[in-house]
């Protein structure tokens, strides 16, 4: 029923005059139209209904009805000569038993021919449903013989349900007798009881705050709260905190590089040293290169060579201790860079021997793309990007994010061990 409900239909309902038939049409729409609910509910017809309703009681105020047990026991021919004596006295002496008596005799005489998919089990909890939310319209003023209608309606459709389902039923009970009844060895083997909850229950080792999210460490070492990482990123944070330390990643090893022979004298004694990038691996394709002053020195020129030592950036003469090329380097590749600084108008060269090259590596497009998708996806996830960044050897990188980390967990041996690691590292 897609339309709302007419006028007329509204009052019948209020009255109490609906016809069995048009009492279940009614109850269907309802229960899904809030519009007519409140329609029905009105404060006007609300008081039109306690009005009848007084006056009805008013009117038979010192007499004792009959029971919905009476009435429909009485329709069911189910009692004793005496009691049904009785009942048809009353009935002739009561009008509204006389109503509600004719009234539920009318609608076990529509149900026995109401068509059969209106009872079928698809629709027996859907119709439940509406009875119970139409009887709960509150003040609707719904008379005696609506109530026994819907109750007579719900078990017409059970014992409907109840039939449809017999067969099924019939055969499970007699699958389960025959499993009982079979001997102990033609029985499936049993399966071992699962564990409880008490006795599969693992105490929890470590926590630690990460971001908005948490991270747990049980006393079997089994990590939970990385479920949202892939599950190669899964793989390589639980290793870091199952071995609770920070390795050195095998791709610095080649920055890591022997003494070598380059130009100039050495300034190492006046602490004229390079800070970095040295001997780590960087995100940027035009890094900042840091160095310590040295004394008395009136400019400084940067150097960068690739690895075959052919210089491919160079700075003009400054006298700032940092600077970055005004072109991008090639990712993946591994560079070297020195500085010269003009002192008393001679050149003083750092690193120098027998110091190593100071090399490092532009990370690789393919990694940088993967770790700026976890950046955007794990923004304030500072222990994942820390062991991702160590991993691939952005030092710096690992290190301000456990420097954020351990803020948020002072008390962690776990993570103040991940940052000193790591520092350790990047001496």
């Amino acid at each position: 029923m897609s339309a709302h409900l007419t006028a007329r239909q509204i009052e019948d309902l209020n009255s109490r005059t609906s016809s069995p038939s048009e009492l279940l049409t009614a109850m269907n729409h309802i229960a899904t139209c809030d519009a007519c609910r409140d329609q029905i509910a009105s404060e006007r017809q609300t008081r039109a209904a306690v009005e009848s309703l007084q006056s009805e009681l008013r009117s038979q105020e010192h007499t004792d009805h009959l029971t919905y047990e009476e009435l429909a026991a009485s329709v069911d021919d189910s009692l004793s000569p005496a009691d049904r004596d009785i009942l048809e006295s009353h009935v002739e002496m009561c009008s509204r038993c006389a109503e509600e008596l004719a009234d539920l005799r009318a609608f076990k005489a529509e149900m026995t021919t109401y068509p059969e998919i209106e009872r079928s089990s698809a629709r027996a909890s859907s119709l439940r449903e509406r009875v119970i939310a139409f009887l709960r319209v509150p003040s609707l003023g719904i008379s005696f013989q609506m109530v026994g209608a819907a109750i007579v309606l719900l078990l017409c459709v059970s014992v409907a349900t109840l039939l449809l389902r017999r067969g099924p039923a019939v055969q499970e009970i007699s699958e389960l007798r025959q499993e009982d009844e079979a001997p102990p060895e033609q029985s499936a083997n049993p399966q071992p009881p699962s564990p409880s909850p008490a006795s599969s229950a693992t105490e929890i080792a470590e926590t630690i705050n990460d971001g908005d999210g948490i991270v747990t460490i049980d006393k079997e070492g089994n990590v939970s709260g990385l479920e949202s990482l892939s599950p190669s990123y899964q793989r390589d944070v639980k290793a870091t905190l199952k071995s609770r330390r920070v390795e050195a990643p095998t791709q610095l090893q080649e920055l890591i590089g022997k003494a070598g022979v380059l130009m100039g004298t050495t300034g190492e004694a006046n602490g004229f040293s390079l800070i970095g990038p040295v001997g780590s691996i960087v995100r940027t394709d035009r890094p900042s290169f840091h160095w310590k002053p040295l004394k008395g020195a009136a400019s400084y020129v940067v150097a960068v060579y690739d690895s075959s030592f052919n210089k491919v950036a160079s700075s003009e003469a400054q006298s700032r201790t940092e600077w970055s090329p005004g072109q991008s380097l090639k990712r993946g590749e591994v560079y070297s860079w020195q500085v010269t600084a003009i002192k008393d108008g001679k050149e003083v060269v750092s690193p120098a021997p027998p110091a190593p090259a100071a090399k490092f590596k532009i990370l690789d497009s393919a990694s940088n793309r993967e770790l700026q998708q976890v950046k955007r996806a794990h923004p304030d996830s500072h222990l994942v990007l820390g062991i991702l960044y160590q991993r691939a050897g952005l030092l710096e990188d690992a290190q301000r994010e456990f420097n954020i980390l351990y803020r948020a967990n002072p008390n962690s041996e776990l993570v103040k061990k991940l940052l000193r690691d790591v520092k350790s590292l990047r001496k």
